[in-house]
């Protein structure tokens, strides 16, 4: 399996063991072209607003909503976790208008 970690900001190293030591052909994602690369994706655990932040000063952002809306990853619970917490601060305005799902 391919799978990329999101390389943006907290364990990303340790979550790349991890897969690679499952097996599994690992892509640390930090430019949206890498989510080509995945088959999945991981998101490791990291303030939200940073995280808000630095999706959208990579690109990542908008590639990862079309992806959501797509149905792509959309039965991955590690990433849904992680998205849900996203979208829940954003939509709280925890980025103060920095971040539009």
């Amino acid at each position: 399996m391919r799978v990329g970690v999101l390389a943006l900001q907290g364990a990303f190293r340790e979550q790349r063991e991890v897969c690679e030591a499952l097996g599994a052909t690992v892509t640390e994602v930090r430019v949206p072209e890498h989510l080509d690369a995945c088959e999945a994706l991981i998101i490791p655990g990291g303030e939200s607003t940073t995280m808000a932040r630095l999706l959208r000063t990579s690109g990542l952002h908008d590639p990862l909503v079309a992806r959501l809306h797509d149905g792509r990853w959309s039965d991955g619970s590690d990433f849904l976790s992680a998205w849900t917490r996203f979208a829940a601060a954003a939509a709280d305005g925890l980025a103060h208008g920095d971040v539009r799902i």
